[in-house]
């Protein structure tokens, strides 16, 4: 490991004393509505045949595809959401599976207060149950899930292998339930180059997160945890398209917060800047890539 990598992997240490991902999302969840009607607050999955401009869909199908990678078939079936948000993934995937219960972690008593109110207005609250707690030490007894998800929430975890939400996932995850993830990684635990390390570093600020999942290092977590039948699919192509409207939506959006400056604080200024970032990073396919991955419980 080179002198510029050490450097590289301090520099992350001393974000993790930075990051407070609860107040981010307490302060921010009500922006996110520009980018999706239902609250989804993810991107989306792009197929043949779908109309570019309609991200609402893909961002559907990128709820879809997580849900049809658990492979779920017995009944009941009992799915955890680490970061749920407001609950907009667990509504799809409830009203599309009748036999499904979830249950949604999320560490912002205000998206918690939102998913419960949304999952009552769906008539899903007898199936859909929304906890404020940390998805990375929940209060559950083991094997409680026949499935765990995490959806652009995977990056909240620790370090380059996120140890500690594979270990709670782990844990709670019957002997063969399955675990699938949405969400960026950078291919390989080396410096970022120039200006991509600056990228990598101010999109950790802006989203309060430590850093971004290394490929190589979950993988090794994965296989040191147990897990089997580990499978990557990056899907950064089919990323592509809804990312193309960040541009769009965040210029809109960092306009009304010049309108509002008097009464922005640094959370909101950080949630503006970052998906630009993410382009960023995004197009450096060398170093950076979105992935499906779904891993088996041993």
């Amino acid at each position: 490991m080179n002198s510029d990598t050490l450097a590289y992997l301090a520099r992350t240490l001393v974000q993790r004393n930075r990051a407070e991902p609860r107040e981010y999302y307490e302060s921010t969840t009500a922006d996110y509505e520009p980018w999706s009607a239902a609250g989804n607050m993810h991107f989306g999955y792009h197929t043949s045949g779908m109309d570019w401009l309609d991200r609402e869909a893909q961002l559907q199908r990128m709820t879809d595809e997580v849900g049809q990678r658990l492979q779920l078939t017995n009944e009941p079936v009992r799915i955890a959401d680490f970061g749920c948000g407001t609950g907009a993934p667990l509504r799809r995937l409830l009203q599309n599976h009748s036999n499904w219960h979830a249950t949604g972690l999320t560490i912002a008593s205000n998206q918690a207060s939102q998913a419960r109110e949304l999952a009552r207005k769906n008539r899903l609250n007898n199936r859909m149950t929304v906890l404020c707690e940390d998805f990375r030490n929940t209060s559950f007894p083991p094997q409680r899930f026949d499935g765990v998800i995490a959806m652009e929430s995977f990056c909240y975890g620790t370090g380059f292998n996120k140890h500690d939400v594979l270990r709670e996932a782990r844990r709670l995850l019957r002997p063969g339930g399955r675990l699938v993830i949405a969400d960026g990684f950078l291919k390989t635990m080396v410096a970022l180059p120039g200006y991509l390390g600056t990228a990598h570093e101010k999109l950790c600020e802006g989203w309060h997160l430590d850093t971004l999942p290394c490929r190589t290092a979950v993988d090794a977590q994965l296989k040191e945890l147990g897990f089997r039948d580990i499978h990557w699919e990056d899907i950064s192509m089919r990323v592509l398209p809804s990312m193309l409207h960040v541009p769009g939506v965040s210029s809109s959006y960092i306009l009304e917060l010049l309108r509002q400056s008097d009464d922005v604080d640094e959370f909101r200024w950080g949630h503006a800047t970052a998906p630009w970032l993410a382009i960023v990073l995004g197009m450096a396919r060398r170093y950076f890539g979105y992935y499906l991955l779904s891993a088996t419980r041993d």
